[in-house]
């Protein structure tokens, strides 16, 4: 991981794509191979099959809340899910900068609405793609725009790779071939 050391990977695909199952598998390979890894994982919350909310995971202090959900009240709505600010500043700011500072790759499941919500947040994320880190972000497709002209802007060192089903497994391949794993 010598030339790359500095990449920033943007994982992108339409929902139910394996999105966060490729992180997922991703965070797996490097803790085998005795990297740290640090961020956020962002998964549903669910009661009786039905999604009822997200949480919000720091990946290395092992702390979590709940970002958003369909039982509590909240000026920030994304669809059906009030969003809670203070767990994404009280969970997801300090996991960016504890991955920034103890980790060797820092991991971002998702960047979303929700997430974009907290100024807090998207100041966060500037750190993590400032940052000399590898970083690996899963991203929707309905963000890119808007990330790309705030954080991103003109870097150098940034991969966009587009999932889908049918070619999961390569992209896979090409990411792990980027990080050099």
């Amino acid at each position: 991981m010598n030339k790359n050391k500095n990449i920033k990977i943007l994982i992108t695909g339409p929902p139910g794509s394996g999105k966060s199952t490729f992180v997922s598998r991703l965070i797996d390979d490097l803790i085998s191979r005795g990297y740290t890894v640090g961020g956020i994982l962002t998964p549903e919350i669910r009661e009786r099959r039905r999604r009822i909310g997200f949480k919000i995971i720091d990946l290395l202090k092992k702390r979590e809340g709940v970002m958003a959900s369909v039982f509590i009240s909240s000026p920030y709505k994304v669809g059906r899910y009030s969003v809670d600010i203070s767990a994404i500043e009280e969970v997801g700011v300090p996991a960016l900068q504890d991955a920034i500072l103890q980790a060797d790759f820092v991991v971002i499941d998702e960047i979303g609405k929700m997430e974009l919500f907290s100024r807090r947040f998207v100041k966060s994320l500037s750190d993590c793609f400032s940052s000399s880190k590898p970083v690996i972000a899963t991203i929707g497709e309905k963000v890119i725009s808007f990330f790309f002209s705030k954080i991103v802007k003109d870097r150098h060192n940034v991969k966009l790779v587009r999932i889908k089903p049918k070619n999961w497994e390569n992209e896979y391949n090409f990411v792990k071939k980027l990080l050099e794993l």
